[in-house]
């Protein structure tokens, strides 16, 4: 029967980091205070711009997505308000 508190007890929880483009010293920072902790990962927001453009000569049948597929950002999530987000992730990293 193994003991509580051993390594077969313990859930093992990870984070991840993602830092706004705005803020690298903060990236910077957090790479640094965490470059030893092998369950915390931290990225800086990748995103530029929005990629889907529109075009005002393409009629909507010509259009190849339908719908918008990401999803609309809350002001609470938003990189541009916010300097970064730590996500929680499951034992398996999803």
């Amino acid at each position: 029967m193994p003991r509580v508190g051993t390594p077969e007890n313990c859930i093992t929880v990870r984070y991840l980091y993602i830092v706004s483009r705005e803020h690298q010293w903060l990236y910077r920072h957090l790479l640094e205070r965490f470059q030893d902790d092998p369950d915390v990962d931290v990225i800086l927001d990748r995103r530029v711009i929005e990629r889907r453009i529109n075009a005002p000569m393409l009629s909507a049948e010509a259009e190849r997505r339908r719908q918008q597929r990401r999803r609309i950002v809350s002001p609470e999530e938003d990189l541009r308000i916010h300097s970064h987000y730590i996500i929680e992730l499951s034992a398996n990293g999803d």
